[in-house]
């Protein structure tokens, strides 16, 4: 039997009180595997300290079924090369000296009469090279300071003039403007913004909202990480407090065992994929008429300016009676076309129940 990876994170006030903890981690871990019949690899083991002085990962040891596992100065977890003061230097210059060869095979696809045109080279390098370079990056790149950020920009740069052909006298924004990459930095930005919004979100108690909410004092003032990056391209977009919750997440009821008379007919029969918009209607008539006649018909539409912004939700509700409702309910000031969508259908299954036939 195999089980993935799986990390610990001990803490404490003193380097004997982490590595106590983190020995009593390891410990927990190995008697769980043995009852499991499985083996923990102890030199596979990685342990990094982390701290601002030297001295706390000096001769700091734990072992780990038997092996002696000794702290390392970086670790890699996931893809993400970690270093004991979180700077994430290390992991910068690992993910440049990766993205440099698949910036000279991207070069390799320019050929003038045969080579890829703008729009293929920018979708290779948004996937080949944005995508390498951006791994995980909402995990990292938000605590990074701007001078391990510029690394990753030149290789962007470099992607981009690829894309344009533009020379290297080009500005930098110019360049980045006209291949349609977005530089590292705005990535940066967007990503903070996101986690946290989506950290106060949850509900009230889930502990990543309750460290979005916490203000620690940041100890350097240049490096701020996913809240103060957050906030700071919060107040240039206008955004302010409260975010909407998000939607309760519950399982999808055809695997609800206690909704048995539940069913779903999605089955409108073989259409081609390119079937004109004439054909699709007359399958989709051909559908609703068969089904019950008798029951309540539910029509609900969501919309968002731009797709993000002032969300807004309606339903229609028509009874086996003739009887109709019309519901118009607001999806939030942030707000995905996909949000007002569900937005509308809870505000549907909602007046269905409070007003039962």
């Amino acid at each position: 039997m195999y089980a993935d990876d799986t990390a610990a994170l001990c803490a404490g006030n003193d380097i004997t009180t982490a590595k106590r903890r983190a020995q009593r981690a390891a410990d927990a871990l190995v008697h769980w595997a043995r009852q499991s019949k499985m083996l923990v690899a102890g030199e596979k083991t990685q342990l990094l300290v982390l701290s601002q002085s030297a001295a706390d990962a000096a001769d700091c040891a734990i072992k780990v079924d038997g092996k002696l596992v000794p702290a390392a100065d970086r670790l890699k977890l996931l893809g993400v090369t970690l270093d004991r003061l979180l700077h994430f230097g290390a992991h910068c210059r690992s993910l440049r000296s990766r993205v440099r060869p698949r910036t000279q095979q991207l070069r390799k696809l320019t050929g003038r009469s045969w080579g890829l045109e703008e729009r293929q080279l920018r979708a290779v390098a948004s996937g080949y090279v944005g995508g390498a370079l951006l791994h995980a990056a909402a995990a990292w790149l938000p605590a990074t300071p701007q001078s391990h950020v510029e690394l990753l920009e030149r290789e962007m740069r470099a992607a981009a003039r690829t894309i344009t052909g533009c020379p290297l006298s080009t500005p930098a924004h110019a360049v980045m403007a006209e291949a349609g990459l977005m530089p590292v930095a705005a990535r940066r930005d967007v990503l903070a913004a996101k986690l946290l919004a989506r950290a106060h979100a949850l509900p009230e108690g889930d502990p990543l909202r309750a460290v979005a909410e916490g203000g620690p004092p940041s100890r350097l003032k240049t490096v701020t990480g996913w809240r103060g990056v957050g906030h700071d391209t919060w107040r240039a977009a206008g955004i302010v407090l409260p975010i909407d919750p998000l939607l309760p997440a519950r399982a999808p009821p055809w695997e609800v065992a206690a909704c048995p008379h539940v069913t779903f007919s999605l089955d409108i029969g073989a259409l081609r994929r390119d079937a004109p918009p004439d054909e699709l209607h007359q399958a989709a008539q051909r559908h609703l008429a068969s089904l019950p006649q008798q029951a309540i018909w539910v029509w609900t539409d969501g919309s968002a300016d731009a797709g993000v912004r002032s969300g807004g939700a309606g339903a229609f509700v028509e009874w086996p009676d003739g009887a109709t409702d019309e519901l118009r309910v607001p999806a939030g000031q942030l707000c995905s076309s996909f949000r007002a969508e569900m937005v509308a259908l809870r505000a549907a299954l909602n007046h269905l129940g409070d007003h039962p036939h």
